[in-house]
C-alpha cells in the first residue's frame, strides 16, 4: 500500500463538474498509511457523489474513469476540506512557487473564487491507485518550488492517464501528453515514468529527490499526535497570497468571507512561533505579514484582510516576543520588521498612557464617536471580547481608554520592550536596544509599585482602587521577569489553582459567576491564555506546574482530535468539548495549535531567558522527536523512568530518572547544561574517547574515557551545573 503523507491539491481540476460528469465507471482507490502516522476522521462522505468510506480496508469508491483516478482521488479528499479539512497532514507551503495561484475548486466555490483565496499545496506524497486489475504507484516531492515525481505500474497492463495542473513539465520517458485548459494529461505507455517541472533535471536527479529521506517532527506515547496535530491545524489554514506571500489565515471559512485571508495580531504571532518547528518560511511569513500592515497611526492593527483592516485598535503586543522566539529557534533574519515593531512599541506609550504614569490601559481611536462602540472596541483590543474583568470598568471617552490599568497589558508591553531590545541588539542597533531597556526598567518599576497589592498583582482603577476579583492574567508579570522570586511564589500560590480546570486554565476562577456561562472569555478555555501562563511559569522555573498545565491541555485537545480531528478556538471549561457552541466551534482554528504546542514545549523548547531546555521532571512514557533548533534536530524520549536525548539522531545523554537540562550547549569542544531533577540520578554521556575536564558545581576533576566507554556522572543534588571540556 502507498502512503498518503501529503496529497497535493495542486494536481487536478476537482470541482463539482469534474466529479459529477464522470459517472460511467466505478473505480476503487486504495490509500495506505505509513506506520507511525494516521489520518483521522478523513471525511463525512457526501451521498450525492456516491462516495463510500470503508474504515478497516482503507478502500474508497467513487464514480470515474481510469484516466482521472488521481485527480478525482485528490478532489474527493478535498470535498469537505472547503470548511472542515480534518484529514490533511504536514502541509509544507513555503517550498511551493508557482506562477499563478492554484488550488482545488471546492464544490461550492468557483475557480475565480479559489484564485482569490490563494493556494494550498502539499509538498510530498505517495499513493496507490487501483482500477480493476491495474495498479499504479505514484510518489512525488516538491523541492525548491519544483515538482518531482515517479509513476510506476505495479500490476496489470494497458494505458493509464494522469491529470494535474502544471506549467511546463518534462517526462522520462516522454509519454503522449496534451494541454487543455491549463491541465496536463499524461498517458503512460511504459511501466514507469519520471516527471518534473524542473526542465534541467534528469532521471537520476528526479529519483534522488523523490526518494530522499526527510526529517519530519513527530511525537509518541502519551504525547502522541501533538506534533502531527499542530502541523495539521497550522498547515491546513495556510495559503500563499499575492500581498504577503505565505501566511496562515484565521480559517478557510474566513478566507472566503474576506476575499482571500484574515490576519489577527496575536493569532498570527503565535502561529508564526509555532510554525518554526517545521515551516520556517511560514513562520517568518506570519510575523512579517503582521508588521507589513502597520497603520498610518503607527500601530499594528488588531485585524487585517484584503478588504479592510482595523484602523482604531491594536491588540496585545506579543509580536516582538514571538519574533524573538522564531529568531532563536531558526536563526531567521527578521531585521526588516524592526522599524514596524519599534513604531508599534512607541505608539502604545503615546496613545494608551493618557495619565502619563507609564501605565497602559486598553482603548480605541473611536473616542467620542460612540460610547458603546468605543467600549467594545477597547475589549477587542484586549483580545478578550467579553472578559468579566471589564464588566465594571468605566470608560474615559476623552482619551478613548478604559479607566483601569491592566496587569496583563502592562506586563506584555514590558515583555515587548524587553524582546524588542534583544532583537535590536542582535542586529547591532545598540542605541535602540538601550532605549528599550530603559523603557522596560521603567515599566517594571511602576508595575511593582502600583499594581502589586502585597500578595499578588491586580488590575487597578484610575481612582486608585484595586479590582477585587483575581484572574489568571495576574500571572503575566512573570513572563516579563517583573516580580522577585518571593512575589512570583506568592502570586502563583494565590492565583493558579483557583483557575485550573481538568482541561486547562480558565479565564477566571472556576468559582467566579462568569465561569458558568461558558461563552468565550466567560468560562471557556482559550489557547493564548494557556500559552502565556505556561511561559510565565517556565520563566520562574515552576516546572511541575507548567508540565501539569501542558498535560491538562493535551487531555483537552486530544479527546476531540483523536475522534474528530478537530481543533477549536475555545473549549468548554467543564467538559473540554469544543463542539458544544457554534460561534466559537470552528473545527480547524489555527491558534488552537497552542494546546498541542505546550506538550512539545514540555519536552523541548528554546527559552529566551535560559536557552535550550530539554526534558521534563516527572516520569511519563512519551517522546517528542526531531524538533529543529538552530539547524539541528533534537529528540527527548522518556520510558520506564529513563530519559534519552538525541541530537541529529545520535544519542548524547541518558539519565536514570527524568530531568530538565537547561542552558544546553553541545559542540566539538564542550558539553554544558544545568540539571534539575526530583531524585538523585546517573547521567550517561556519549562522548568520544579522550581526557575530559569535568566541573559539577564547584567541584572539578579529570576523567579519561576509553573507546567503547561512556562518561557516567552520579548526581546526588537535585540542581547541578555541569560543564565538560576536552583537555
Amino acid at each position: 500500500m502507498g502512503f498518503l503523507h501529503n496529497c497535493p491539491d495542486s494536481w487536478g481540476p476537482w470541482n463539482h463538474a469534474s466529479l459529477t460528469s464522470l459517472s460511467r465507471k466505478n473505480a476503487e482507490i486504495k490509500v495506505g498509511i505509513r506506520k507511525g502516522f494516521s489520518i483521522k476522521g478523513i471525511l463525512s462522505l457526501r451521498k450525492k457523489y456516491n462516495l463510500n468510506y470503508v474504515k478497516r480496508s482503507q478502500t474508497y469508491k467513487e464514480p470515474g474513469t481510469v484516466g482521472t483516478l488521481l485527480g478525482n482521488l485528490l478532489g474527493w479528499l478535498w470535498l469537505k476540506s472547503r470548511i472542515y479539512p480534518t484529514h490533511m497532514k504536514f502541509l509544507d507551503p513555503y517550498k511551493i512557487s508557482h506562477p499563478r495561484p492554484i488550488g482545488p475548486s471546492f464544490s461550492d466555490f468557483s475557480w475565480e473564487e479559489m484564485k482569490k483565496m490563494g493556494q494550498w499545496t502539499l509538498n510530498q506524497g505517495e499513493v496507490i491507485v487501483e482500477h480493476k486489475k491495474t495498479q499504479l504507484h505514484l510518489k512525488w516531492k516538491i523541492d525548491n518550488g519544483k515538482v518531482y515525481g515517479i509513476a510506476k505500474r505495479i500490476k496489470g497492463s494497458g494505458n493509464l492517464q494522469l491529470e494535474f495542473i502544471g506549467t511546463r513539465c518534462k517526462y522520462y520517458p516522454n509519454p503522449l501528453n496534451s494541454v487543455k485548459e491549463n491541465y496536463y494529461h499524461i498517458k503512460i505507455f511504459e511501466d514507469s515514468i519520471h516527471f518534473t517541472t524542473n526542465l534541467d533535471a534528469n532521471k537520476s536527479m528526479i529519483k534522488a529527490i523523490v526518494n530522499r529521506k526527510e526529517f519530519i517532527p513527530y511525537s509518541s506515547g502519551e504525547a502522541k499526535d501533538s506534533v502531527e496535530a499542530l502541523l495539521t491545524v497550522v498547515g491546513v489554514n495556510s495559503l500563499k497570497t499575492p500581498d504577503h506571500g505565505w501566511l496562515t489565515s484565521l480559517s478557510r471559512r474566513a478566507s472566503v468571507a474576506y476575499n482571500g485571508w484574515v490576519n489577527y495580531l496575536w493569532d498570527n504571532s503565535f502561529i508564526g512561533m509555532m510554525s518554526s518547528i517545521y515551516y520556517p518560511q511560514l513562520a517568518m511569513g506570519n510575523i512579517e505579514s503582521i508588521c507589513s500592515e502597520l497603520t498610518h497611526h503607527g500601530f499594528l492593527p488588531n485585524q487585517s484582510n484584503p478588504i479592510t483592516r482595523a484602523e482604531t485598535i491594536s491588540q496585545l503586543p506579543v509580536t516582538s516576543y514571538c519574533a524573538l522566539k522564531v529568531n532563536k529557534i531558526l536563526g531567521a533574519n527578521l531585521e526588516k520588521i524592526l522599524p514596524a515593531l519599534q513604531k508599534n512599541n512607541g505608539w502604545w506609550l503615546k496613545n494608551r498612557d493618557p495619565n502619563g504614569f507609564h501605565l497602559l490601559s486598553y482603548g480605541s481611536e473611536l473616542k467620542r464617536r460612540c460610547a458603546a462602540a468605543t467600549r467594545q472596541m477597547a475589549m477587542y483590543e484586549a483580545g478578550m471580547d467579553n472578559h468579566p474583568m471589564f464588566d465594571q470598568v468605566p470608560m474615559d471617552h476623552e482619551s478613548g481608554c478604559m479607566a483601569m490599568y491592566s496587569v496583563g497589558l502592562n506586563s506584555i508591553y514590558a515583555l515587548d520592550c524587553l524582546s524588542l531590545s534583544e532583537l535590536a541588539s542582535i542586529y547591532q542597533n545598540e542605541k535602540l536596544a538601550r532605549k528599550l531597556e530603559i523603557r522596560y526598567n521603567n515599566m517594571k518599576k511602576v508595575i511593582n509599585t502600583f499594581l502589586w497589592d502585597g500578595e499578588t498583582y491586580r488590575n487597578r482603577y484610575w481612582n486608585g482602587d484595586f479590582q477585587e476579583e483575581v484572574f489568571p492574567n495576574y500571572l503575566l508579570p512573570l513572563i516579563a521577569g517583573i516580580p522577585t522570586q518571593e512575589q512570583a511564589q506568592s502570586t502563583v500560590k494565590k492565583i493558579l489553582k483557583r483557575c485550573l480546570t481538568p482541561y486547562g486554565i480558565a479565564p477566571s476562577p472556576v468559582d467566579h459567576p462568569s465561569f458558568k456561562k461558558q461563552i468565550t472569555w466567560r468560562g471557556r478555555l482559550l489557547p493564548p491564555m494557556q500559552f502565556l501562563v505556561s511561559e510565565a511559569l517556565r520563566r520562574y522555573e515552576f516546572d511541575l506546574e507548567a508540565s501539569d498545565l501542558a498535560r491538562r491541555c493535551y487531555r483537552c485537545f486530544y479527546q476531540e482530535w483523536s475522534n474528530e480531528s478537530h481543533f477549536h478556538e475555545s473549549y468548554n471549561g467543564y467538559t473540554g468539548d469544543g463542539d458544544d457552541v457554534s460561534i466559537t466551534g470552528e473545527p480547524n482554528h489555527p491558534w488552537a495549535g497552542l494546546f498541542a504546542y505546550l506538550t512539545i514545549q514540555d519536552f523541548i523548547d528554546y527559552e529566551i531567558w535560559n536557552g535550550l531546555r530539554l526534558g521534563r521532571l516527572e516520569p511519563i512514557n512519551a517522546g517528542v522527536h526531531d524538533i529543529p533548533i538552530k539547524n539541528h534536530k533534537y529528540s527527548v524520549n522518556i520510558y520506564n523512568k529513563e530519559m534519552s536525548v538525541k541530537k541529529d539522531s545520535t544519542t548524547i545523554v541518558q539519565t536514570t530518572y527524568p530531568a530538565i537540562l537547561r542552558k544546553f550547549l553541545y559542540d566539538n569542544k564542550r558539553l554544558s547544561f544545568n540539571v534539575k531533577t526530583l531524585k538523585p540520578l546517573e547521567l550517561k554521556l556519549f562522548v568520544s574517547p579522550q581526557d575530559y575536564q569535568i566541573t559539577i558545581g564547584r567541584e572539578s576533576y579529570t576523567e579519561q574515557v576509553k573507546k567503547g566507554e561512556l562518561l557516567t556522572l552520579s548526581l546526588t543534588k537535585l540542581i547541578n551545573e555541569v560543564l565538560i571540556r576536552k583537555k
